[in-house]
């Protein structure tokens, strides 16, 4: 997927930025879970959006098990921005929009309380990208891909929906923060920006 948005762009600062965000979100969800990498430019017309700025980076497809053994996937969106200092407060902003606009669309798309009419493309859609791109570590026949397509066509799993604004700064003295990014007129959507530093 990184090979995939390299050839896309010439853009380096936009392809480390993917590059750090990759690695955040592996440890925050661990490097031993089966997960599917997808480039949110590849789907921008499924989107409705032209692609590049109007879109975060990435969709995160990550599937795993709750206590009671039954299947759950998480989906997580990320819009990364590698920056210096001095465009740091622009980048916080247009990230944090970037990721607000492609979260509220995607967790609409997917609402249990008021299902869109298209629910039923996005389901069949996410579930194709499990078949199609998501690594099975380890060859564990319960994290098997035409398994798990199974459970998202069916709605035999549940959903949950989140995402990170990250902004890496690689000059200057700028203090780590992390700060929520509001979403207005959406409930229950959780969403966070995280400014990193060199230091």
């Amino acid at each position: 997927m990184i090979l995939k948005a390299a050839r896309r762009t010439n853009n380096t600062s936009e392809l480390l930025g993917m590059v750090l965000t990759k690695f955040v979100v592996t440890s925050e969800i661990g490097e031993q879970r089966p997960v599917c990498w997808c480039s949110l430019d590849d789907f921008s017309k499924w989107l409705g959006k032209p692609s590049g700025e109007h879109l975060a980076d990435l969709l995160i497809i990550a599937p795993s098990y709750n206590e009671d053994g039954s299947p759950h996937l998480d989906l997580i969106v990320t819009e990364a921005k590698y920056v210096g200092s001095s465009g740091l407060e622009e980048s916080r902003k247009r990230s944090a929009k970037q990721l607000r606009d492609t979260l509220k669309q995607v967790s609409r798309a997917l609402s249990s309380k008021n299902p869109p009419l298209d629910q039923g493309l996005w389901v069949a859609r996410i579930s194709d990208l499990i078949l199609s791109r998501r690594t099975n570590r380890g060859g564990q026949d319960r994290y098997s891909p035409s398994r798990w397509r199974g459970y998202v066509r069916k709605r035999e799993c549940s959903f949950s929906v989140w995402g990170y604004s990250h902004v890496f700064v690689h000059d200057g003295e700028t203090a780590v923060a992390t700060v929520g990014v509001e979403v207005p007129d959406t409930e229950d959507l959780i969403a966070q920006q995280e400014v990193f530093n060199e230091q």
